[in-house]
């Protein structure tokens, strides 16, 4: 047999043989075999070629086309007359850019090249723009004790009627007599929204 090899680490054999006396002794009759073995891999890629790929695909992030506007804080309630929120936004080629960012009636602080914080000084509705990104935020004045009360009694309404529902049935008549209860304390107005209970 005799073996051949290239450059790329790839080798092969081949071998003839005659299988019979008529084949040895025809003249134009001549069988033939071949074995052929292939063995392929990869080589190492080398020194440095890794970590620069690894480079290359840390330095590429995806980005949307048509831009993204984030808020990333906001106090949307007012506290001594004023309520802040920080917005960054990332442009449509991917880059970065505080200077886009608009809001009307807010007073406005670049705090780096990706961030801006907007001031308000009085509840509404607000519009922040950069390119074709729009956020909308809303102000409110602040909560006062009986507004906080009533947020209070709401959650524990919640709370009540979501037991009554988890409930085994041996403990169902007591969890919607804590649920009632918590009805009963309620006014009308805020019983508007809510559902009565049922057993």
């Amino acid at each position: 047999a005799k073996q051949s090899k290239n450059s790329f680490g790839i080798s092969g054999s081949y071998s003839t043989k005659k299988d019979s006396s008529s084949t040895q002794s025809s003249r134009y009759s001549v069988e033939a075999t071949m074995d052929v073995r292939v063995k392929a891999g990869p080589d190492d890629l080398p020194a440095g070629v890794t970590r620069l790929l690894n480079e290359l695909n840390n330095s590429i992030s995806a980005h949307n086309p048509y831009g993204e506007l984030t808020i990333i804080t906001q106090e949307t309630f007012l506290t001594d007359g004023k309520a802040e929120v920080t917005v960054k936004y990332l442009n449509e080629e991917g880059m970065y850019d505080a200077n886009a960012i608009k809001c009307e009636d807010a007073t406005s602080t670049v705090i780096s090249n990706d961030c801006v914080k907007f001031t308000f000084s009085k509840a509404g509705t607000y519009k922040i723009i950069a390119g074709s990104c729009q956020q909308v935020v809303t102000i409110t004045e602040p909560l006062t004790a009986s507004s906080t009360a009533t947020n209070l009694l709401v959650q524990k309404y919640n709370d009540a009627k979501k037991a009554y529902q988890d409930a085994a049935e041996a403990d169902k008549n007591a969890k919607f007599a804590e649920w009632q209860a918590v009805w009963d304390l309620l006014s009308d107005t805020e019983r508007k929204t809510l559902e009565e209970p049922k057993k």
